[in-house]
C-alpha cells in the first residue's frame, strides 16, 4: 500500500509503459478489490498520455496484454465510466493490428482476458475477424496440432466469439480445419465437444472422412496389388476382392479382410492402409 501510494502520486512523472508495468505488477501482488482507486487512476492517466504513442508508435504485443489484463480487473471490481471505455476502445483497436503477430500463446491468453459475451465481440467486429484470421493461420502453418491447441482451449471460453463472427469467417476457418485431415479434426473435435466451436468442426467431420476413406482405400488398393505380386497366384480371396472402401460394408467382411492382410508378409506401411481403410467400419 505504501509503494502504491507513493507511485500513485508521481504517475504524472512516468511513461505509459511504466505505468502498465506497475499496475500490472501490482495486481498481481494485491487482494483484488484492495486497490481499485489506485489503478483507477493509474489508468487514467494512461489514457491521457495515449496520444504521445501515436507519434512513436504502438505498444508492444506485451505491453498491449499486460495493460488489457489491469483494464478487464478493474471493469470487474468497480463501475466503468466514459474515460474506461474510451481507454478500452483505443486498446483493442491496437491489438486489432497487433494480433496478426501473435503467436499461440499470447493469442490464447487474449482469448482468456477478453472472455465477453456475443454483444461484446460485435461491438468490436474488427478485433474478432484479426482473432479469427490469426487462427486461420495458425491451423495452416502449424505443422504439429499441439502447437494451435492453447488458443482452441481458450477458446472454449469464448462462445460469443463463435457467435459473432461472420458466415464468410467461419468458412474460411472451416477451409483451414479441413486443410489438416481428417485425424486432425477429430482430434479437435474432441476437445471443442459441446462447445458451438463444435459446430464448426461437425460440419467438417463428415466430408473429411469420406475423403480420408477414399485416399486411403486407394493406397489400400495398391498395397493389395504389391501383395499379388509377392504372393503369386495362390492368394486366398481377402484383400484383393476389395477394389473400394464401398465393399467394407458388414463385421464379415471386415474380418476376411484384415486376416487377408495379416496371412500375407508383415509389411508395415500395408498394415497401417489396411487399418485406416478398417477403421471407420470398425467404428461404427
Amino acid at each position: 500500500r505504501d509503494v502504491a501510494a507513493y507511485v500513485g502520486d508521481r504517475f504524472n512523472l512516468l511513461g505509459v509503459e511504466e505505468i502498465i508495468v506497475f499496475l500490472w505488477g501490482m495486481q498481481r501482488l494485491i487482494v483484488p478489490g484492495s486497490l481499485t482507486s489506485h489503478f483507477t487512476s493509474g489508468l487514467h492517466q494512461v489514457l491521457k498520455i495515449w496520444p504521445e504513442l501515436q507519434s512513436s508508435g504502438q505498444l508492444s504485443m506485451q505491453r498491449l496484454i499486460q495493460l488489457s489484463d489491469v483494464l478487464v480487473i478493474v471493469g470487474q471490481e468497480s463501475s466503468w465510466h466514459k474515460d474506461m471505455i474510451a481507454l478500452q476502445d483505443l486498446v483493442i483497436r491496437d491489438l486489432s493490428d497487433s494480433v496478426q503477430y501473435c503467436d499461440a500463446d499470447n493469442l490464447a491468453e487474449l482469448l482468456e482476458i477478453w472472455a465477453g459475451n456475443e454483444a461484446f465481440w460485435r461491438r468490436y467486429e474488427d478485433f474478432s475477424i484479426s482473432i479469427a484470421k490469426r487462427l486461420e493461420e495458425l491451423l495452416l502453418e502449424s505443422s504439429d496440432l499441439g502447437g494451435v491447441f492453447p488458443v482452441l482451449q481458450a477458446a472454449l471460453g469464448c462462445p460469443g466469439l463463435h457467435s459473432s463472427l461472420p458466415e464468410r469467417i467461419q468458412q474460411v476457418l472451416a477451409r483451414a480445419l479441413q486443410g489438416r485431415g481428417a485425424n486432425d479434426v477429430e482430434r479437435i473435435r474432441a476437445l471443442l465437444a459441446g462447445s458451438p466451436w463444435e459446430r464448426l468442426c461437425g460440419e467438417l467431420v463428415e466430408s473429411l472422412v469420406i475423403a480420408g476413406e477414399t485416399r486411403a482405400a486407394g493406397a489400400a488398393v495398391e498395397a493389395d496389388q504389391r501383395l499379388e505380386e509377392q504372393r503369386g497366384p495362390s492368394v486366398g480371396s481377402g484383400p484383393r476382392h476389395l477394389s473400394s472402401q464401398r465393399q467394407l460394408r458388414s463385421k464379415i467382411e471386415l474380418q476376411a479382410f484384415l486376416s487377408g492382410i495379416l496371412s500375407g508378409p508383415q509389411d508395415a506401411g500395408a498394415l497401417l492402409r489396411a487399418l485406416e481403410v478398417a477403421a471407420p467400419l470398425a467404428r461404427r
